[in-house]
């Protein structure tokens, strides 16, 4: 394999005389065709239609129903009946090419239009509820590699196709009942479900790889099978203003999130400079221009996000271990730190036991547990797969590791189907863990199954093994060729590399929470809300029989209110306690006493008097 030797072929030379732009320029500096040279590139997509459309009807049909019907609930009777993209073909509009350095992998971007006759028919509940849509609008641009460039025929190993961006979709016209329903749900609804159908095998990080030359596995190329592993760590950010927020506290929390993997810290409560210490795995294959995206929030009872950042796994790529400063967009002084490793793949079997036990040490850091191996699994072929009745199946292949599914595309009516696809899994511990997997006809369901111990990789050579699988049940209905292969997930060693961001971008500690110079909008805190005291009503004291109110005295005063009295002060009055009111209810109780006391006793004194 390699360029050398092929200086001199035709083909190579007509693509050197083209203006090589970069992957920078991609999008705006296209090359302008002349009618000749846009008709020569519109004749191969013309004289290839014919099989386009032949692969994307028996895709949608065959692949993408059976898809929906097990990851949608409300879409369990799900019937696609047609699928055509008409004759109207693709029009290119725009080229650019870009050679790797080492001249191994020509990329070509082409700016598209279709704006074709295509139809979609489908039903629901068995047959009752008809829908579907007629004239598509799709632009975009798609992005294919040549590679390896081989110096035999057919001069390329394998053809790799898919989207760096997710392309502009117009739906045309609606048939069926979808004519009499809402138009924006039902428009809303179809336009979910075609771009369900791109993004799950042909937007970006998906892929779809065509072997060109016989034998080529496209395994090797690691577009469809990940194999660079990261540790990313969140460890705090610093900045912010505490009039920049209402209630002058900042609860926060980071989201990650890049392409369907997901994560999120615990947050940090009343800081402007925030400490989290958490660290998460992620996953990429090496499609290029990927990215990470962090989200900072403010955890409110509206959720408010202060700002975002990004990172290029490509740069990632270059550093075992790399410390950098983001700065946070619309937010000027505030930046997060991050920290990112790089695992190392190894198959040495003594490194597992040193990797468990750390990854059991660093258990307070992960915000979820940290994985110890990477499972490759190459399903290849199947062999002597029939129906009970005898028929030739229309089979796929499901994959289960723990709660993760992968599934394999169906091939139609054979007996021995050759799928070619690749997988992989995060493996938590390979001495308890086994990999499942499932193969199923489209009408019939499971034809049988097949469970493999991961442990049993660690007794292979080179953690490999490759081999022919029975299908269970006893009964004999065939087998599948599987390739594994496990790798050991080791952490770099050596010292962390520091990130280039300008120093600009970089404010010290000391300043970040220095105020701005000039006017700002000033938002004052509403204080909390206080029930009204009641004017003080006067009581008068109560007099008794042997007691008389002196006319200089003055009345007492009292406030009707529920809290403590804070000084019995003229000047001064507070809110009675329970120990008050306790004790003027005793005074009026004796007074009470008293009273009927005197009543009963002057009578008698006075009768003992005469």
């Amino acid at each position: 394999m390699g360029f050398k030797g092929l200086t001199d072929s035709p083909i190579l030379l007509n693509l050197q005389e083209l203006n090589i732009a970069s992957d920078e320029k991609l999008n705006d500096k296209f090359l302008e065709f002349t009618d000749s040279e846009t008709n020569f590139v519109n004749k191969i997509f013309t004289d290839c239609w014919p099989q386009v459309v032949q692969f994307v009807n028996r895709y949608i049909k065959y692949d993408y129903e059976h898809f929906l019907r097990m990851t949608v609930p409300g879409l369990s009777s799900l019937i696609i009946h047609r699928v055509d993209l008409g004759k109207k073909v693709l029009k290119v509009t725009g080229l650019a090419l870009d050679w790797t350095t080492d001249r191994r992998r020509l990329s070509i971007d082409a700016n598209f239009e279709f704006n074709g006759d295509a139809m979609l028919r489908a039903s629901l509940a068995k047959k009752l509820l008809r829908f579907g849509a007629k004239g598509l609008l799709l632009k975009g641009r798609f992005r294919i590699f040549i590679e390896p460039i081989l110096n035999r025929s057919p001069f390329v190993g394998a053809n790799t196709v898919y989207f760096p961006e997710e392309p502009e979709l117009h739906i045309i016209k609606f048939t069926g009942l979808t004519r009499l329903a809402n138009p924006s749900i039902i428009k809303k609804f179809i336009h979910k479900m075609i771009m369900d159908i791109i993004r799950m095998s042909l937007i970006k990080p998906k892929s779809y790889c065509c072997p060109m030359e016989l034998g080529f596995r496209t395994e090797e190329l690691n577009y469809t099978r990940t194999m660079n592993i990261f540790r990313i760590y969140v460890l705090e950010a610093e900045g912010f203003r505490s009039e920049d927020f209402m209630p002058e506290t900042l609860n926060s929390y980071v989201a990650v999130s890049s392409a369907k993997q997901k994560a999120r810290t615990s947050v940090a409560n009343n800081s402007l400079n925030p400490t989290w210490h958490q660290a998460f795995e992620m996953a990429f294959n090496d499609i290029p221009e990927q990215e990470i995206e962090f989200r900072l929030f403010n955890d409110r009872l509206i959720k408010q996000l202060l700002g975002s950042c990004r990172i290029s796994v490509d740069q990632l790529k270059k550093h075992a271990n790399l410390d950098m400063w983001l700065p946070l967009d619309n937010v000027a002084p505030a930046r997060l730190h991050i920290r990112s490793q790089r695992l190392r793949l190894v198959t040495d079997r003594a490194e597992l036991r040193k990797v468990l036990l750390g990854n059991q040490r660093s258990q307070t850091i992960q915000i979820k547990e940290f994985s110890s191996a990477l499972l490759n699994v190459h399903v290849e072929k199947g062999k002597d797969i029939k129906l009970p009745t005898g028929n030739k199946p229309t089979t796929l292949t499901e994959l289960h590791v723990r709660d993760m599914k992968e599934l394999t595309m169906f091939h139609i009516q054979t007996s021995d189907p050759h799928w070619n696809q690749s997988y992989s899994f995060l493996i938590k511990d390979p001495h308890t863990e086994k990999l499942e997997l499932v193969v199923k006809d489209r009408h019939y369901g499971p034809l049988g199954s097949i469970s493999v111990p991961i442990s049993k990789l660690l007794k292979a050579n080179n953690l490999s093994i490759t081999d022919w699988y029975e299908l269970c049940p006893s009964e004999p209905r065939g087998a599948i060729l599987v390739k594994l292969e496990l790798w050991i997930l080791v952490p770099p060693n050596g010292e962390t590399q520091e990130s280039k961001v300008p120093s600009s971008q970089q404010p010290q500690c000391k300043d970040v929470n220095k105020r701005r110079a000039g006017p700002r909008l000033r938002i004052k805190r509403r204080l909390p809300f206080r029930k009204k005291l009641r004017k003080p009503k006067r009581f008068p004291k109560a007099a008794t029989v042997t007691e008389t109110t002196n006319a200089t005295e003055q009345p007492e005063l009292r406030r009707e209110t529920n809290g403590p009295v804070t000084s019995t002060e003229p000047g001064q009055v507070g809110k009675k306690t329970i120990q008050q009111k306790g004790k003027e209810l005793t005074g009026k109780l004796l007074q009470t006493i008293r009273r009927s006391v005197c009543r009963v006793c002057l009578p008698q004194q006075q009768l003992k008097a005469k």
